[in-house]
């Protein structure tokens, strides 16, 4: 277990004896002592093949030179392209089509908890994305009604358990009062039941002693959960070139499944913005970002209609496209990736969010 994963471990116990001003505090102090240790370092090693791997694990890097997240880029890289992300990502990855300038507009975002897509809106580093990609308060506390549920679960349990073990006790006193006027035959069968009862009462109480151990580890879980939700604010994205760059959250929406993330000092690429109201049924569509957690890829498919102010595709949106472009064959975002139907008699049906409700969203900050 590292440093960052110990601390985090304190840190829970710490804050479930805090009131609401103190967690403020304590956060406070962590973002001040961690500064730019919040994200890890790292490591390269060459294995006895002489291939180069990646790790964030110091003890396995044979090489104890490390790169911090936002440092890939060598000194003739920098010297030439500057902060010009957009000339940088042209030049290592020179797009054959608009579909690969969308994707080199693409990224991926990283978490602890997870991974999903992004894309840049402005040449001055916003990042559109899913809510859920970065924020798991929804999840979590889902999470916190199903082990809210399991606690009242285990309570009714438990009081069975003390009544039937109250219950064996008073029928073994009972017998043991009654057997000098019983026959042999009666005696045998009352003391049959009582020992069927402790069986039961022992396979009871193991069962429970089960579930309460999963209920505890399902709390921890979700303490470490609720506090990495509460303290992160700075997410690691990986543009199309592997480079990795440190953003922050701007705005989180309240009703849409969308959120705006901000790279500061860099001149980024940009999709260039279309209307999902010349879509035509049949229409071929591409969903492009971090899918599978394989990096930048690109799934193809139709306008197939919309469903309740979504648009519907069968581009495949496979677990870590949520929050990226779903673009045309032009180039042009039309919409942002958020789910997919998941059932055993339905395949190919996924659904984005059309690129007009970004844009009013979050007027504030980015323009038409």
């Amino acid at each position: 277990m590292n440093t960052v994963q110990t601390s985090r471990r304190m840190v829970v116990k710490i804050l479930d004896t805090c009131s609401g001003r103190q967690v403020v505090f304590l956060l406070l102090v962590l973002a001040l002592v961690a500064g730019d240790h919040v994200l890890a370092g790292v490591h390269k090693y060459k294995d006895a093949n002489g291939v180069w791997h990646f790790t964030d694990t110091p003890d396995q890097a044979t090489d104890t030179s490390t790169e911090s997240a936002g440092d890939h880029a060598t000194a003739g890289e920098k010297a030439k392209f500057g902060n010009d992300l957009d000339k940088q990502l042209a030049h290592k990855m020179p797009p054959q089509n608009q579909i690969e300038v969308a994707r080199n507009a693409t990224v991926s975002i990283t978490r602890a908890t997870g991974s999903g897509s992004g894309f840049f809106v402005s040449p001055d580093g916003y990042i559109v994305t899913n809510r859920h990609v970065i924020d798991n308060s929804d999840a979590i506390e889902k999470n916190g009604e199903i082990l809210e549920r399991m606690k009242k679960d285990l309570d009714m349990r438990r009081n069975v358990i003390e009544l039937e073990t109250r219950q064996v006790r008073e029928n073994e006193r009972q017998l043991a009062q009654a057997r000098s006027g019983m026959a042999a035959a009666e005696y045998q069968k009352w003391r049959r039941y009582i020992d069927q009862t402790r069986q039961s009462l022992r396979n009871r109480k193991v069962d429970y002693a089960q579930r309460l151990a999963q209920y505890q580890a399902s709390y921890n879980q979700y303490r470490e959960q609720r506090f990495e939700n509460l303290a992160q604010e700075g997410f690691e994205i990986v543009l199309a070139d592997q480079s990795r760059l440190k953003a922050y959250k701007v705005a989180v929406s309240e009703t849409l499944d969308l959120a705006l993330l901000k790279v500061s000092g860099y001149k980024t690429p940009v999709i260039p913005k279309g209307s999902d109201l010349r879509l035509a049924h049949g229409q071929p569509l591409y969903a492009i970002g971090n899918s599978l957690n394989m990096g930048h890829t690109v799934t193809s498919g139709v306008f197939s209609g919309y469903r309740n102010g979504l648009i519907q595709t069968n581009a495949q949106i496979n677990p870590g496209n949520s929050g990226g472009p779903l673009v045309t064959d032009s180039g042009q975002i039309i919409g942002v990736n958020t789910q997919k139907v998941v059932h055993q008699s339905v395949e190919g049906v996924g659904f984005a969010i059309p690129i007009e409700s970004v844009y009013q969203e979050f007027s504030s900050y980015i323009r038409r």
